[in-house]
């Protein structure tokens, strides 16, 4: 089950948030420099760390089936924001990046607006490894970060559409998981 912990939040954070806003703003981060990218890392850590030690807390309160629809619904959810279209990011937000401080602060607001820390909540409560979850989805958004960067840069008609398949895939894993729960007699 630890491995399901891991491999479960990698995956289902990467589909989550790739393309999203957090990913679309950290891609539009100069790359001159490493300092750059520090309140992109920032960001990602904190927001797996917290949403994992939720997740723990949610654990030792709810039955197993619980929590498997819990990460049902946070699949479901997370599934959703992938079928809208995308907004182009304003120059002001673009402009703002380049500061390291202004950075961190859209990214965290971005952060908590996307579905990857509730993913992470979600599937570490379920499997109840919870640092494994929370190292998994900060490897899932990590790996969004640099698919969207690498789409951004050359081919950004690509980004709806591989948008709609990942959305695709996390609908039919969240009615995979609503149904092994409700079928499951604990």
């Amino acid at each position: 089950m630890l491995t399901a912990a891991l491999l479960t939040s990698l995956t289902a954070c990467f589909a989550a948030a790739f393309g999203g806003r957090w990913a679309r703003l950290a891609a539009s981060m100069p790359s001159g420099n490493a300092r750059h990218f520090l309140p992109a890392l920032a960001t990602a850590l904190i927001a797996a760390a917290f949403a994992a030690y939720a997740g723990a807390s949610l654990a030792a309160q709810f039955p197993p089936r619980a929590m498997l629809l819990l990460s049902a619904m946070a699949l479901g959810f997370a599934a959703l924001p992938l079928f809208w279209r995308i907004r182009p990011i304003d120059a002001a937000a673009k402009g703002a990046m380049a500061r390291p401080m202004h950075a961190a602060i859209l990214l965290a607001a971005a952060m908590w607006g996307d579905g990857a820390p509730f993913l992470i909540l979600a599937l570490a409560a379920w499997t109840q490894g919870f640092w494994l979850a929370a190292i998994g989805g900060f490897g899932g958004i990590l790996a969004a970060w640099g698919a969207t960067r690498l789409l951004t840069d050359g081919f950004a008609r690509w980004l709806y559409p591989a948008r709609l398949m990942l959305a695709a895939l996390l609908l039919l894993a969240a009615i995979f998981a609503a149904m092994r729960a409700l079928a499951s007699p604990y």
